[in-house]
């Protein structure tokens, strides 16, 4: 990489995961666990459900700083046989801008989703 890019510098990424406090409001203060350095194609630990990313370069000045959440499986769940169930919930979300797209391209669609 330094060959095709000689002025680029070194970076390394680190995390700190993201607790919140048992029977914690959302209002209440989450703990930053330690800082733990990780590499592309990493795979965050099951136990993990937030995180605070941090990439800096060579000269400890941060490049990029983000904040993910995730969602995940707290036990594995065998393959269904059939697949016919359907979901109980259906969630959208939408931006004004695809809240304007959906009722001009389906209108249809947009008159159900506003029903009670």
């Amino acid at each position: 990489m330094r060959k095709k890019f000689p002025n680029l510098m070194g970076y390394n990424c680190t995390y700190r995961e993201i607790r919140r406090l048992k029977n914690a409001s959302a209002e209440e203060p989450m703990s930053l666990g330690e800082e733990t350095a990780f590499e592309d194609g990493y795979v965050v630990p099951l136990h993990i459900e937030a995180m605070k990313v941090i990439c800096r370069n060579e000269l400890s000045e941060d490049l990029q700083m983000d904040t993910f959440a995730f969602v995940q499986p707290r036990r594995s769940i065998p393959l269904q046989k059939s697949w016919h169930r359907r979901p109980s919930i259906i969630m959208l979300g939408m931006d004004n801008l695809s809240r304007m797209t959906l009722r001009n391209n389906m209108p249809s669609l947009f008159e159900n989703i506003k029903k009670p």
